[in-house]
């Protein structure tokens, strides 16, 4: 459990809010003798109604694309009619019910979904990897796959790292 090796001892589970299982256990490696609690609630995705903009907070077990992202909100009470991404150049557009997969949904990108009805969609089968995004001179469309950063966070994060960005915009459905 705890990605040792056999250092884990007397996991015992139950069933917390939402019926999301929490995981207690005991841990002896390193010569400390530890308990360790998590709690597995599902990542999620809320669209509002309208444009929006998203990235994957996660990582998939699976590679997802285009369809896959229609297919997630719209099996669950959802309506997607659209999903694009920027490619440097051009917005590249997967409508619904296309029959064909469409482009790669990936962590660190940022993608316009258009939605009918606000909805979301819980991530079940996820891990959250150590991302690398490349900036392209102009505008780059991009997420950060994790929370409470400022843009000013990330703005002196991108320059420490080489960058030199001087603006970051954001967006906000419900203005």
């Amino acid at each position: 459990i705890s990605n040792n090796a056999g250092g884990s001892y007397f996991p015992s589970m139950a069933l917390g809010q939402g019926s999301n299982p929490i995981i207690a256990w005991y841990d002896r490696s390193g010569g400390n003798d530890e308990i360790y609690v998590k709690n597995y609630a599902p990542e999620q995705i809320n669209l509002a109604i309208g444009w929006n903009l998203i990235g994957l907070p996660v990582a998939q077990e699976q590679q997802l694309y285009a369809r896959d992202l229609i297919n997630l909100f719209n099996n669950d009470g959802g309506n997607v009619t659209l999903v694009m991404k920027w490619d440097g150049s051009g917005w590249v557009t997967q409508p619904a019910g296309m029959p064909f997969a469409g482009f790669e949904i990936n962590v660190g990108k940022g993608y316009a979904i258009y939605s009918n009805t606000a909805s979301t969609v819980y991530l079940n089968d996820y891990s959250l990897p150590a991302v690398g995004i490349n900036f392209s001179q102009g505008y780059t469309l991009f997420s950060i796959p994790a929370e409470n950063f400022t843009a000013v966070d990330i703005l002196g994060e991108i320059n420490a790292q080489g960058g030199n960005c001087s603006t970051i915009f954001g967006f906000d459905a419900s203005v």
